[in-house]
């Protein structure tokens, strides 16, 4: 069998969930499923998530709900949910989503797992699509995870868009770094089927993120040499609302603390030439640190300034030093616009702000370009 990272992740058709051909001789493997389900305050959405797991035509062997410390009667629904269903119920102090993913993983028994937010739920094929390439895919035992389409839904759980994924226009599978570094993976939890022992190799969620866990998650699956699977097919339902997850006020701090763990992860290459953290992961995060504090600057908002120069300052650092000079002169003068509650000061310190990302922006290389060979002492380049 050829290594895992020399194979091309190979989309499931929808029509053809099996991925493959069963090799001559093969014999499909048991497997088992765990449902887990993390719960904080979803006492409003978490009786319809636990009726899609217990619907599924491929019934799960563990229901776990694992409660993060809920305040609001959640935890109730679930014991009283459990008098006449096969669901554990699991209890802990508050530590965020990662850590209750951990938990439910770690009491789990069963050699797949799949997760699903309180406010999500599955379609009922979702268990078995999703686990017919870990019973026939000739590369069967390489499998790290298979994820699928998703449909977005409001708050009151009507329709926003059918098959996401598709909808985004971002790659299924992940067969790269490059585009996974440049950008949102767009890889849900509540869409996908992981191997336990894959989970383990990789530590499990990072339990300091609170948003951007699940890239991080996946990212290191797929660094592992893990073999992914997409099936363009919608077997969720994603809930967006005010208090998703996903719309966190955490979601800004564990942003920073994601960008300086892959800033760090991927420091120049000098045997391959890529320069991934730099010229990848900094810029995009970047990006979003600059935009963030142009547009409180531009707006005069000042509640809003500090956090957003916060966010900027802690990614400035990385900076080759002549990017750096341009965006401390914008800083100075919005030090200077706040001073004096300056409108006009203000505004020209967003467009400096602007001046110096577009300097910046203007000389990153094409997404997976090597970085220039650095001559050798003896003349050699490499």
């Amino acid at each position: 069998m050829a290594p895992a990272h020399t194979r091309t992740a190979v989309p499931i058709s929808a029509a053809d969930p099996q991925g493959g051909p069963l090799l001559e001789g093969s014999s499909q493997t048991r497997h088992t499923i765990a449902a887990i389900i993390p719960l904080y305050n979803g006492r409003r959405f978490i009786a319809e998530a636990i009726a899609s797991v217990v619907n599924q035509t491929r019934p799960p062997d563990e229901i776990i709900v694992v409660d993060d410390g809920s305040t609001d009667g959640g935890a109730d629904v679930v014991r009283e949910l459990a008098r006449t269903l096969p669901v554990t119920l699991l209890s802990k102090p508050n530590g965020g989503q990662s850590s209750a993913r951990n938990f439910g993983i770690a009491h789990a028994r069963s050699s797949l797992i799949a997760l699903l937010d309180q406010d999500d739920f599955w379609y009922p094929r979702h268990l078995e699509v999703l686990e017919q390439p870990f019973l026939t895919h000739p590369d069967a035992e390489r499998i790290g995870w298979v994820y699928s389409d998703l449909d977005e839904l409001d708050e009151t759980g009507g329709l926003t868009r059918q098959c996401l994924m598709a909808d985004m226009g971002v790659v299924h599978p992940k067969t790269n770094v490059f585009d996974c570094l440049a950008q949102d993976m767009f890889i849900l939890p509540s869409a996908a089927l992981f191997r336990r022992s894959a989970s383990e190799a990789v530590g499990g969620f990072d339990e300091r993120l609170s948003g951007y866990e699940d890239d991080d998650f996946f990212l290191r699956l797929l660094r592992a040499r893990y073999l992914n699977l997409y099936v363009p097919e919608a077997l969720s339902a994603w809930r967006m609302h005010g208090t998703s997850a996903s719309r966190s006020p955490r979601m800004t701090r564990s942003r920073l603390i994601f960008a300086q763990k892959l800033i760090e992860a991927f420091p120049r290459n000098a045997a391959t030439g890529y320069d991934l953290g730099a010229k990848v992961v900094l810029p995009r995060f970047l990006a979003i640190a600059v935009e963030r504090l142009r547009a409180a600057t531009q707006d005069c908002d000042y509640a809003a300034i500090p956090e957003a120069r916060e966010e900027l300052e802690t990614l400035l650092p990385y900076l080759h030093p002549r990017a750096l000079r341009r965006f401390r002169r914008a800083l100075k003068w919005l030090d200077w616009g706040i001073r004096l509650r300056n409108r006009k000061v203000m505004r020209h310190a967003a467009k400096r702000l602007t001046y110096a990302w577009e300097r910046f922006s203007a000389k990153l290389p094409p997404l997976g370009t090597r970085a220039p060979a650095t001559p050798a002492r003896n003349g050699r380049t490499f």
